[in-house]
């Protein structure tokens, strides 16, 4: 900048004034400044403390003129039994599972996921309490192998359908123990995403992520995007806000797998005029999770995911709303 005489000579004058000023505005913004304070409480629940954790996921869709619903209510204990080097030993057993609503296959799905109530699944977490490995695998998988054969049941005057299903589940029940604990601990994983995050005030943190197809192949690419968006550092609370937004053509890409073994299974005719009619389908797709936290553990979440789909003059939208609770039990 170019000191101009004017400037030469008010400068010195300028210098106090601000000084004064920008003193008085800390006086009386002491008090914001330490609001805006965050030491984010370690996750480090009690051994030995139980947990109730409640579920509930309402979706809606909607096809021009015809409306489905689906409601899946769900309640699961949480038991922190060991502290380890580098996190926790945990048994987590789903208690109830309820799935109601109007939408195609809600009976068999209740029917079939009845299996998994009262099933204790014992898993490592990390320091963040994301479950990363199941100790119990075997008697995990045995419990599937119920479900997936139960919904077979379902299907037995359409012969190759069957075998879709299991091509389908059989990867959850195969799954690795890393996958097998994100997979059986309901909403464990979610929960843990607000937990031990090192989150600072105004910090926007960015990352690619992927989801993977039950049917293999390509995975679903995304932008996954976290914030701290409030806190109280006295009562020692914290909202965390994370959006997903996913990769049109990747959830193309995997819808057109499935639509293509569906049509397959169910011997539908012109499968491949089918298959040029779904490969027309534009998608958009995202999601907000809320989380918060308290004493450094995850105490409530809120997501919300919307979903449209449209073809040849055709739309079709999905919305779903999941929350869950965890209330310590005495």
């Amino acid at each position: 900048m170019q000191l101009t005489s004017a400037t030469t000579q008010t400068w010195p004058l300028a210098f106090v004034r601000g000084t004064l000023a920008a003193a008085a505005m800390g006086l009386l913004l002491t008090p914001a400044a330490v609001a805006q304070t965050w030491n984010e409480r370690p996750f480090n629940p009690a051994i030995n403390s139980r947990w109730l954790i409640v579920g509930q996921a309402d979706s809606e869709d909607f096809r021009e003129a015809v409306h489905h619903d689906q409601h899946i209510s769900t309640r699961g204990e949480l038991t922190f039994e060991d502290k380890l080097p580098g996190g926790f030993r945990i048994a987590y057993v789903m208690r109830d599972i309820a799935i109601t609503g109007t939408a195609p296959g809600t009976e068999m799905m209740n029917a079939a996921l009845g299996a998994l109530k009262g099933i204790t699944v014992r898993a490592r977490t990390d320091a963040s309490g994301l479950p990363v490995a199941v100790e119990n695998l075997g008697e995990v998988r045995t419990a599937m192998h119920e479900v997936v054969e139960r919904m077979v049941d379902n299907f037995k005057d359409k012969p190759k359908f069957p075998d879709l299903i299991r091509e389908i589940m059989g990867r959850m029940v195969t799954a690795d123990e890393a996958a097998a604990a994100r997979a059986f601990t309901d909403a464990l994983p979610a929960l843990a995403a607000g937990q031990n995050t090192g989150l600072t005030p105004g910090e926007v943190r960015r990352k690619d992520d992927t989801v993977k197809s039950l049917l293999g192949g390509a995975p679903i690419k995304s932008v996954l995007t976290t914030r701290l968006v409030s806190w109280d550092n006295s009562a020692g609370t914290a909202r965390i806000v994370r959006t997903r937004e996913l990769d049109p053509d990747s959830i193309k890409a995997m819808t057109t797998a499935i639509a293509g073994k569906f049509a397959a299974a169910v011997g539908a005719p012109s499968s491949e005029k089918f298959m040029e009619i779904v490969k027309q389908i534009s998608f958009t797709m995202d999601s907000e999770t809320t989380i918060d936290v308290r004493d450094g553990m995850a105490r409530a979440l809120k997501a919300h995911s919307a979903m449209t789909a449209r073809m040849m003059g055709h739309t079709f939208r999905k919305v779903e709303t999941k929350t869950v609770t965890v209330t310590e039990l005495q």
